[in-house]
Formats: structure tokens, C-alpha cells, sequence
């Protein structure tokens, strides 16, 4: 329930997105008589975050292999970074970064690619969902906010990606795509030779 997924956006209320640590452990010990640790709460969350970035994933895998091929799946599967973020967040809290990059000038006449994604999101917003069962309204809220992330991901994906592969390579001194130096940040945290907490480590860029 404290896990930060389940917030909604809410993150000022880290119970659900609309109470407060100190009300819920209140009510449970007037249920329960029993106390609840802080820290143990602190562990599930990280745990809850985990949990629901590698479900995520598995909704692109049913969606890769056709288990699921609805528009709704792809869209909850790319959230498992947001849930990767909130582990790392969790671990190592600090200040972050936000990427302002802008979207390049478009020099042409012609609508840009972020032009095109921008009013086919619109369309499914404004002028289509609204003649739509509710069932039907909710896929095409989800359909739009895939072009969503297709017009960040335009935007400024590119910038990210250089920055973390500079950072992965700082980090491990390893050559290699940014897939590789990935994989070998895994493994050396699975082994334990790499600490989780590094010290001063530069903010995250989200």
C-alpha cells in the first residue's frame, strides 16, 4: 500500500497516494495491537517497486509473443522504469536531475515527427475517446499516452541513453554498446562486488 507505484502520482502521501506512515500505523496497532517497524515498512516498498517493475515486463513479453497483443500492454510494460527509478530512489535517495532537453528546430515546412505523434494524441484525446464506449475510452487514454512517451522518447531518449552510457562506463571502465556495460553492472551487483551505495556518486538524470 506504501509502495510508491500504488501513489498515482500522489507522491506527497506516501500511503496510497492519500494518508500519511504515522495514521496507517496508528489504525493497524488499533486493529492489530501490534507495532509496525518503519524500516520493515522501507524493505517492502523496495521489494513492492521491484515486484511490479519485473510484472511489467512480463506484460511486454506477453505482448512480444502474443499472448496479449492489446494496445494496453507495451504501455504498462515501458512503465517498468519508472518502477526501476523508485528502486534506485529507495536505495540511494538523493537529488535527480531533470533532462531539459529541447526538440530540435524543425528547419522544414513540413510537420516534424513529434508534429505528427502530437496530433495523432490529440485526436484520440480530444475527438475520438469521447465517441467511445468507456471500456473503449480507457484503451484509447492508454494509446495516447504511448504516443506520449514515443514524443519523449524523441524529445530527448537519445540524451539519456548518451548519459548513462557515460556514466556505465565511468563507473565500470567498460567498452562496449550501452547493453553490454548494462549486463555487467547486473552481474557485478548479483556477485556482490560492487557496492550499492557509491560514494559521491553524481544526481540521477531522469
Amino acid at each position: 500500500m506504501c509502495t510508491r507505484s500504488w501513489r498515482f502520482g500522489q507522491t506527497d502521501k506516501p500511503v496510497g497516494g492519500f494518508g500519511e506512515y504515522a495514521d496507517l500505523f496508528a489504525g493497524y496497532y488499533a486493529e492489530s495491537r501490534t507495532n509496525i517497524d518503519p524500516n520493515e515498512v522501507g524493505y517492502w516498498e523496495v521489494f513492492g517497486s521491484f515486484w511490479w517493475a519485473i510484472g511489467c515486463l512480463l506484460m511486454s513479453d506477453h505482448y512480444r509473443h502474443g499472448a496479449d497483443r492489446t494496445v494496453e500492454r507495451p504501455a504498462v510494460g515501458r512503465r517498468s522504469s519508472e518502477c526501476q527509478i523508485d528502486c534506485v530512489n529507495y536505495l540511494i535517495p538523493g537529488p535527480i536531475i531533470a533532462d531539459t532537453t529541447s526538440a530540435a528546430s524543425n528547419d522544414t515546412a513540413l510537420p516534424s515527427t513529434g508534429d505528427l505523434v502530437d496530433s495523432v494524441r490529440n485526436f484520440l484525446r480530444r475527438e475520438l475517446g469521447p465517441t467511445l464506449s468507456e471500456h473503449q475510452q480507457s484503451l484509447v487514454r492508454v494509446a495516447a499516452n504511448s504516443l506520449e512517451i514515443v514524443g519523449r522518447d524523441l524529445v530527448s531518449g537519445g540524451t539519456i541513453r548518451e548519459s548513462e552510457h557515460a556514466r556505465l562506463h565511468a563507473l565500470l571502465e567498460y567498452e562496449g554498446s550501452l547493453t553490454e556495460p548494462r549486463w555487467a553492472l547486473v552481474h557485478k551487483l548479483r556477485a556482490g562486488t560492487l557496492a550499492l551505495i557509491i560514494p559521491h556518486s553524481p544526481p540521477l538524470c531522469a
